[in-house]
């Protein structure tokens, strides 16, 4: 696909380890599970592959689940740092440079 768009790909870095993938799943349960914004979610145009959501954002829980959510965030980037384990990733990143015209 690069080489019929002329682009040569000289580098395929991952991006996020282990950590931040269980980070990311982490977050997506405290989000949808416990403070049911899938709703904005959807709103702001994600999650559109799943049902419409029906249920209203638990606004009494964003004062613990927004914090939360962050510090889950936060150790994530740091265990990646420290303990690195590039079993998992949370997607990758092509670097490409256009191929000169013959």
């Amino acid at each position: 696909m690069c080489r019929v768009a002329g682009l040569e790909i000289f580098d395929i870095r991952a991006q996020g380890g282990l950590w931040t993938v269980l980070g990311h799943e982490v977050n997506s349960d405290l989000a949808v599970r416990l403070a049911a914004l899938d709703a904005v979610a959807q709103a702001i145009g994600k999650l559109s592959h799943e049902g419409v959501a029906q249920k209203r954002v638990r606004v009494w829980s964003l004062p613990v689940v927004v914090p939360a959510m962050g510090m889950v965030s936060g150790a994530a980037r740091v265990l990646d740092k420290i303990l690195p384990d590039d079993s998992e990733t949370l997607g990758f990143l092509a670097l490409a440079r256009r191929i000169p015209a013959a």
